[in-house]
Protein backbone atom coordinates (compact mmCIF):
# COMPACT_ATOMS: atom_id res chain seq x y z
CA UNK A 1 0.00 0.00 0.00
CA UNK A 2 1.33 3.43 -0.99
CA UNK A 3 1.50 6.00 1.78
CA UNK A 4 -0.28 9.34 1.06
CA UNK A 5 2.98 11.32 1.16
CA UNK A 6 5.19 8.72 -0.48
CA UNK A 7 7.14 10.07 -3.45
CA UNK A 8 6.92 7.86 -6.53
CA UNK A 9 9.93 9.48 -8.19
CA UNK A 10 12.33 11.11 -5.71
CA UNK A 11 13.98 13.15 -8.46
CA UNK A 12 10.69 14.88 -9.33
CA UNK A 13 9.44 17.47 -6.81
CA UNK A 14 5.83 17.56 -5.70
CA UNK A 15 3.55 19.97 -3.91
CA UNK A 16 4.72 23.56 -3.57
CA UNK A 17 8.20 22.68 -4.80
CA UNK A 18 6.80 21.43 -8.10
CA UNK A 19 4.76 24.60 -8.56
CA UNK A 20 7.78 26.77 -7.83
CA UNK A 21 9.93 24.80 -10.27
CA UNK A 22 7.24 25.08 -12.92
CA UNK A 23 7.17 28.84 -12.37
CA UNK A 24 10.92 29.35 -12.52
CA UNK A 25 12.14 26.71 -14.97
CA UNK A 26 9.27 26.62 -17.45
CA UNK A 27 7.10 29.71 -17.23
CA UNK A 28 10.03 32.06 -16.66
CA UNK A 29 11.88 31.15 -19.87
CA UNK A 30 8.62 31.11 -21.84
CA UNK A 31 7.80 34.59 -20.62
CA UNK A 32 11.25 35.85 -21.60
CA UNK A 33 10.95 34.25 -25.06
CA UNK A 34 7.49 35.74 -25.61
CA UNK A 35 8.55 39.23 -24.61
CA UNK A 36 11.59 39.02 -26.88
CA UNK A 37 9.41 37.84 -29.76
CA UNK A 38 6.99 40.73 -29.22
CA UNK A 39 9.92 43.17 -29.19
CA UNK A 40 11.50 41.98 -32.45
CA UNK A 41 8.42 41.12 -34.54
CA UNK A 42 7.01 44.46 -35.68
CA UNK A 43 3.59 43.09 -36.64
CA UNK A 44 3.10 41.36 -33.30
CA UNK A 45 4.49 44.39 -31.46
CA UNK A 46 1.92 46.60 -33.16
CA UNK A 47 -0.88 44.19 -32.28
CA UNK A 48 0.13 44.19 -28.62
CA UNK A 49 0.33 47.99 -28.59
CA UNK A 50 -3.15 48.26 -30.09
CA UNK A 51 -4.50 45.65 -27.68
CA UNK A 52 -3.20 47.59 -24.70
CA UNK A 53 -4.81 50.79 -25.97
CA UNK A 54 -8.21 49.14 -26.45
CA UNK A 55 -8.06 47.60 -22.98
CA UNK A 56 -7.09 50.93 -21.44
CA UNK A 57 -10.05 52.69 -23.04
CA UNK A 58 -12.52 49.93 -22.19
CA UNK A 59 -11.30 49.83 -18.61
CA UNK A 60 -12.15 53.53 -18.32
CA UNK A 61 -15.54 53.07 -19.96
CA UNK A 62 -16.49 50.10 -17.78
CA UNK A 63 -15.39 51.75 -14.52
CA UNK A 64 -17.31 55.02 -15.07
CA UNK A 65 -14.02 56.92 -15.20
CA UNK A 66 -15.58 59.48 -17.53
CA UNK A 67 -18.72 59.84 -15.44
CA UNK A 68 -21.40 57.52 -14.10
CA UNK A 69 -24.72 56.96 -15.85
CA UNK A 70 -26.15 55.56 -12.62
CA UNK A 71 -28.53 52.61 -12.96
CA UNK A 72 -27.68 49.00 -12.27
CA UNK A 73 -24.32 49.07 -14.10
CA UNK A 74 -25.10 45.72 -15.76
CA UNK A 75 -23.77 46.96 -19.09
CA UNK A 76 -20.57 48.16 -17.49
CA UNK A 77 -20.18 44.88 -15.59
CA UNK A 78 -20.41 42.92 -18.84
CA UNK A 79 -17.79 45.12 -20.41
CA UNK A 80 -15.55 44.83 -17.35
CA UNK A 81 -15.84 41.05 -17.58
CA UNK A 82 -14.63 41.19 -21.18
CA UNK A 83 -11.73 43.46 -20.15
CA UNK A 84 -10.53 41.28 -17.29
CA UNK A 85 -10.92 38.13 -19.37
CA UNK A 86 -8.89 39.63 -22.21
CA UNK A 87 -6.15 40.68 -19.77
CA UNK A 88 -6.11 37.15 -18.36
CA UNK A 89 -5.86 35.74 -21.87
CA UNK A 90 -2.81 37.87 -22.60
CA UNK A 91 -1.16 36.69 -19.37
CA UNK A 92 -1.78 33.11 -20.50
CA UNK A 93 -0.32 33.82 -23.93
CA UNK A 94 2.86 35.26 -22.43
CA UNK A 95 3.24 32.08 -20.39
CA UNK A 96 2.59 29.67 -23.26
CA UNK A 97 -0.94 28.56 -22.38
CA UNK A 98 -2.44 29.17 -25.79
CA UNK A 99 -5.41 26.80 -25.67
CA UNK A 100 -6.78 28.41 -22.52
CA UNK A 101 -6.29 31.85 -24.04
CA UNK A 102 -8.29 30.84 -27.12
CA UNK A 103 -11.05 29.54 -24.86
CA UNK A 104 -11.21 32.99 -23.27
CA UNK A 105 -11.33 34.60 -26.71
CA UNK A 106 -14.48 32.57 -27.36
CA UNK A 107 -16.00 33.81 -24.09
CA UNK A 108 -15.21 37.43 -24.95
CA UNK A 109 -16.81 36.88 -28.35
CA UNK A 110 -20.00 35.77 -26.61
CA UNK A 111 -20.01 39.02 -24.64
CA UNK A 112 -19.47 41.03 -27.84
CA UNK A 113 -22.50 39.39 -29.44
CA UNK A 114 -24.61 39.95 -26.34
CA UNK A 115 -23.65 43.63 -26.14
CA UNK A 116 -24.48 44.07 -29.81
CA UNK A 117 -27.90 42.51 -29.26
CA UNK A 118 -28.60 44.82 -26.33
CA UNK A 119 -27.50 47.83 -28.39
CA UNK A 120 -29.90 46.84 -31.15
CA UNK A 121 -32.82 45.85 -28.93
CA UNK A 122 -33.20 47.58 -25.57
CA UNK A 123 -36.07 45.27 -24.65
CA UNK A 124 -33.76 42.29 -24.99
CA UNK A 125 -31.52 43.80 -22.31
CA UNK A 126 -34.45 44.17 -19.92
CA UNK A 127 -35.59 40.60 -20.65
CA UNK A 128 -32.09 39.33 -20.00
CA UNK A 129 -31.99 41.03 -16.61
CA UNK A 130 -35.42 39.70 -15.61
CA UNK A 131 -34.91 36.15 -16.90
CA UNK A 132 -34.25 33.25 -14.60
CA UNK A 133 -31.45 30.79 -15.34
CA UNK A 134 -33.67 28.62 -17.50
CA UNK A 135 -34.94 31.56 -19.51
CA UNK A 136 -31.46 32.90 -20.13
CA UNK A 137 -30.27 29.49 -21.27
CA UNK A 138 -33.19 29.31 -23.67
CA UNK A 139 -33.28 32.84 -25.05
CA UNK A 140 -29.72 34.09 -24.66
CA UNK A 141 -27.46 31.12 -25.28
CA UNK A 142 -24.73 31.93 -27.83
CA UNK A 143 -26.43 30.30 -30.81
CA UNK A 144 -29.74 32.00 -30.00
CA UNK A 145 -28.06 35.41 -29.70
CA UNK A 146 -26.44 34.96 -33.12
CA UNK A 147 -29.76 33.86 -34.59
CA UNK A 148 -31.56 36.88 -33.13
CA UNK A 149 -28.91 39.27 -34.46
CA UNK A 150 -29.33 37.75 -37.89
CA UNK A 151 -33.11 38.17 -37.71
CA UNK A 152 -32.65 41.81 -36.71
CA UNK A 153 -30.28 42.27 -39.65
CA UNK A 154 -27.59 43.45 -37.24
CA UNK A 155 -23.90 42.64 -37.81
CA UNK A 156 -22.78 39.64 -35.75
CA UNK A 157 -19.46 40.52 -34.08
CA UNK A 158 -18.29 36.92 -33.69
CA UNK A 159 -20.07 34.62 -36.12
CA UNK A 160 -20.75 30.92 -36.15
CA UNK A 161 -17.60 29.95 -38.05
CA UNK A 162 -15.15 31.67 -35.68
CA UNK A 163 -17.09 30.43 -32.67
CA UNK A 164 -16.96 26.88 -34.03
CA UNK A 165 -13.21 27.04 -34.58
CA UNK A 166 -12.57 28.30 -31.06
CA UNK A 167 -14.93 25.76 -29.54
CA UNK A 168 -13.36 22.81 -31.30
CA UNK A 169 -9.80 23.96 -30.79
CA UNK A 170 -9.85 25.24 -27.25
CA UNK A 171 -13.03 24.35 -25.38
CA UNK A 172 -14.63 21.03 -26.25
CA UNK A 173 -12.56 17.89 -25.82
CA UNK A 174 -12.72 15.45 -28.75
CA UNK A 175 -10.70 12.41 -29.89
CA UNK A 176 -8.75 14.87 -32.04
CA UNK A 177 -7.70 17.03 -29.10
CA UNK A 178 -3.97 17.71 -29.06
CA UNK A 179 -2.81 20.03 -26.26
CA UNK A 180 -1.00 23.23 -27.18
CA UNK A 181 -0.48 22.21 -30.81
CA UNK A 182 0.54 25.50 -32.40
CA UNK A 183 3.64 24.60 -34.36
CA UNK A 184 4.69 23.32 -37.77
CA UNK A 185 5.89 19.90 -36.63
CA UNK A 186 2.50 18.55 -35.52
CA UNK A 187 3.83 17.95 -32.04
CA UNK A 188 1.68 18.67 -28.94
CA UNK A 189 3.44 20.41 -26.10
CA UNK A 190 2.85 21.02 -22.43
CA UNK A 191 1.72 24.47 -21.34
CA UNK A 192 4.61 26.86 -20.82
CA UNK A 193 6.44 26.10 -24.07
CA UNK A 194 6.93 29.17 -26.25
CA UNK A 195 5.49 28.89 -29.75
CA UNK A 196 5.56 31.87 -32.11
CA UNK A 197 2.52 30.62 -34.01
CA UNK A 198 0.66 30.24 -30.73
CA UNK A 199 1.27 33.90 -29.94
CA UNK A 200 0.15 34.97 -33.40
CA UNK A 201 -3.00 32.85 -33.42
CA UNK A 202 -4.05 33.93 -29.94
CA UNK A 203 -3.41 37.61 -30.61
CA UNK A 204 -5.52 37.40 -33.76
CA UNK A 205 -8.51 35.86 -32.00
CA UNK A 206 -8.21 37.81 -28.75
CA UNK A 207 -7.74 41.07 -30.62
CA UNK A 208 -10.72 40.44 -32.86
CA UNK A 209 -13.02 39.48 -29.97
CA UNK A 210 -12.17 42.47 -27.81
CA UNK A 211 -12.32 44.83 -30.80
CA UNK A 212 -15.84 43.66 -31.55
CA UNK A 213 -16.66 44.06 -27.86
CA UNK A 214 -15.41 47.63 -27.98
CA UNK A 215 -17.52 48.48 -31.02
CA UNK A 216 -20.62 46.91 -29.49
CA UNK A 217 -20.04 48.55 -26.10
CA UNK A 218 -19.67 51.97 -27.71
CA UNK A 219 -23.07 51.57 -29.33
CA UNK A 220 -24.68 50.31 -26.13
CA UNK A 221 -23.18 52.58 -23.45
CA UNK A 222 -22.81 55.62 -25.71
CA UNK A 223 -19.98 57.64 -24.14
CA UNK A 224 -19.41 61.24 -25.17
CA UNK A 225 -18.96 61.54 -28.92
CA UNK A 226 -15.21 62.24 -28.90
CA UNK A 227 -14.57 59.36 -26.51
CA UNK A 228 -16.72 56.98 -28.51
CA UNK A 229 -14.87 57.98 -31.66
CA UNK A 230 -11.54 57.29 -29.93
CA UNK A 231 -12.69 53.81 -28.87
CA UNK A 232 -13.94 53.00 -32.36
CA UNK A 233 -10.65 54.20 -33.88
CA UNK A 234 -8.62 52.11 -31.43
CA UNK A 235 -10.73 49.01 -32.07
CA UNK A 236 -10.44 49.52 -35.83
CA UNK A 237 -6.66 49.88 -35.50
CA UNK A 238 -6.50 46.60 -33.62
CA UNK A 239 -8.54 44.87 -36.31
CA UNK A 240 -6.26 46.30 -39.00
CA UNK A 241 -3.17 45.20 -37.05
CA UNK A 242 -4.61 41.70 -36.86
CA UNK A 243 -5.02 41.60 -40.63
CA UNK A 244 -1.60 43.11 -41.45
Amino acid sequence: MVEPNERLDPEIPEGNKWLRRFQTRILGPCLASTDHFVAVDLTVSNQVECLGTVLSLLDRLSSCYWGCHQGNHMKEYLLARACTSTSAAWILVRHGHYDAALGIARDVGEIANLLMLFAADGEAFERWIRSDDRGRMRDFKPSKVRQTLEQLNVPIPVGKDIYKVLSERATHVTPNTRPELHNNVDHPLAGGSFQADGVRICLAHIGFAVSMTALAATRLIQPAEHRGARIVAAASALIDARQA
